[in-house]
């Protein structure tokens, strides 16, 4: 093709192009589509997201009627030349995937779809300039006039998060039902676009900021140290050893402004004494991997230049000496060590309802850190609106089993409240629901910990009472049946008759914490009448929850306690002078 063919190719896509954007923020819909796509994907907030967001309204969006704005545009407008028209219709048909650039035959060059394995021959006569062989891209591919192009944004992938990028891609196209999975994987990149580009902001950019000019030398680093790897590791551990990588980079390295060239000049054991005074560090585990990670590249640069051979030197001897660290990290974390034992067993298990339960309630958190609720005036309750709103943020669809009238409709979110209260992750002043400032402290826990958490503060009268609103006595008789349901459940399923009652309690208020239970994966429970029985997570959790029910001195698990007593006993403050609330 000439260059002047080529340009006036270009030409005609800008104008339909421009038509439609035109079009676009002349409809009224657009003021609130983006409010509602920004709560189901939070690297809308990201400025460079702006490209991809306009690149899926006009390609992907469906309106009621099922209708693109192409499409409506060109019902509307009679002035749409055959071209404009055809060029409209071909970029609705377009689709975001992950290529690899195989070779150049200019103007052309030919990539391969990662997903599909497809190989497509594109019309880009300049990509040659900023990109070369072996390089791969997120792009969306289409066609033009019949000449297969890249449409709107190409961004660069590095290859150092090419594993967990396709890694959580098929993760998230697993959760497909049948049916959805049987479509295929190009009706899935066509169907949820912007959830491919926030997937691809998790794993490539959550750390980084994309319009960093320190961005290409720290993942060219990163490139190098993964080709180190490769002849030495699975690829499982080399892409742990690249994520810690990030997270030290993140945490420490550049907030000092080093890269990671600079760990010559940087003491190591003070690096990791601060990721654990400040809790970046909150187990063992998580410190044991770091050390494992800065040995894995110290070692590798030490063999390049004799300038790391110091460095190196100091991460061995922390190795030899962890078990100090690991006792400083003990005391210092003592509220996610509760049941210990309990976290490290959860551990073992991916289990995807145990998952979504922490995701949304962290969802749930970090909503009301942006929107403080305004709760009704008699009950302090969530509002209605607000529930719905909330609903929409969450990242899993949790069942209404209704069991009485007047219950609330969104249960999940009246757990996800009371638990906050209890925990002292979340604060009501004059009428107004918001964090505190403990909520970052949660944040920065691991999923086990915050589980293990979670669980300590709904097994107890206390919480019975207040998500029952029933008074002390009842409470306790609650509980006593809740543990005689679960030792009933280690025998096998049973159904909500089935379940144990006393002559004073309600078989409803039983129902509904085992749906909390539910919510939690620890329970499976798919109706009103259907049977409830442990998930495999849940029958490791049993017996703890039986040692909880034995008598002991009661202690309320939450952070604010937490804290308190660890500034009390002298090695709880931090840099800053302490957790403030929010």
């Amino acid at each position: 093709m000439k260059t002047k063919d080529y340009e006036k190719l270009q030409l005609l896509e800008n104008k339909a192009t421009e038509k439609l954007i035109k079009y676009i923020n002349n409809q009224e819909e657009i003021k609130y589509i983006y409010d509602r796509m920004l709560g189901l994907y939070p690297f809308l907030q990201e400025e460079s997201a702006k490209l991809p967001f306009n690149i899926w309204l006009c390609c992907d969006y469906r309106d009621n009627d099922d209708m693109t704005f192409a499409e409506r545009l060109i019902l509307d407008d009679n002035s749409m030349s055959l071209e404009e028209i055809e060029i409209l219709r071909e970029k609705t048909a377009s689709y975001v995937s992950l290529f690899q650039i195989k070779s150049f035959e200019e103007p052309y060059v030919i990539v391969t779809d990662v997903l599909t394995q497809e190989e497509h021959r594109l019309l880009e006569p300049q990509v040659s300039y900023v990109l070369k062989e072996d390089d791969y891209l997120l792009s969306r591919l289409g066609t033009v006039l019949g000449k297969s192009r890249m449409i709107g944004e190409v961004s660069f992938v590095p290859k150092s998060v090419i594993h967990s990028f396709i890694r959580i891609l098929l993760k998230d196209f697993n959760k497909l039902d049948e049916n959805q999975r049987i479509e295929g994987t190009k009706l899935y990149f066509k169907k949820d676009a912007l959830k491919i580009y926030d997937l691809f902001y998790q794993s490539a950019y959550k750390y980084f900021d994309p319009q960093s000019e320190d961005l290409i030398p720290i993942y060219q680093e990163l490139d190098q140290f993964e080709e180190y790897l490769s002849t030495k590791k699975s690829s499982a551990e080399i892409e742990k050893h690249l994520t810690n990588m990030i997270e030290l980079y993140e945490y420490y390295l550049s907030e000092e402004g080093y890269s990671f060239k600079d760990l010559d000049k940087v003491s190591v054991r003070d690096m990791l004494s601060d990721a654990i005074y400040e809790k970046f560090v909150t187990s063992g585990l998580i410190f044991n991997s770091y050390v494992s990670t800065l040995k894995a590249y110290l070692g590798y640069k030490s063999k390049i230049s004799n300038e790391y051979q110091e460095a190196y030197s100091e991460i061995l001897m922390i190795s030899k000496q962890r078990f100090h660290f690991l006792k400083e990290i003990l005391k210092r974390n003592t509220m996610a060590q509760e049941d210990p034992l309990l976290s490290l067993q959860m551990r073992e298990f991916e289990s995807d309802s145990i998952s979504s339960y922490i995701n949304d309630f962290d969802r749930f958190l970090l909503y009301v850190f942006d929107y403080p609720l305004q709760l009704t005036e008699k009950k302090q309750h969530i509002k209605k609106s607000d529930q719905h709103n909330v609903i929409d943020f969450l990242e899993k669809e949790y069942p209404l089993y209704f069991s009485r009238p007047g219950q609330m409709k969104e249960p999940v979110i009246h757990f996800f409240f009371n638990m906050g209260l209890r925990l002292k992750i979340l604060k009501i002043r004059k009428n107004i629901l918001s964090v505190t400032g403990n909520a970052s402290e949660y944040l920065s826990m691991s999923k086990e910990d915050k589980l293990t958490l979670h669980l300590r503060g709904f097994w107890g009268q206390d919480t019975v009472k207040e998500l029952l609103q029933i008074d002390s006595r009842k409470s306790r008789h609650v509980m006593k049946i809740l543990l005689q349901s679960v030792k009933k459940l280690e025998e096998g399923p049973v159904t909500r008759e089935n379940l144990p009652i006393m002559e004073d309690i309600d078989r409803d208020d039983l129902y509904l914490l085992i749906r909390y239970m539910t919510f939690m994966g620890i329970l499976s429970n798919e109706g009103f009448n259907k049977l409830i029985s442990f998930t495999s997570a849940g029958r490791v959790i049993a017996p703890h929850l039986d040692d909880w029910s034995k008598p002991r001195k009661n202690k309320v698990i939450n952070i604010g306690q937490y804290t308190k007593r660890n500034k009390e006993e002298g090695y709880g403050e931090s840099k800053t002078g302490g957790l403030d609330e929010i």
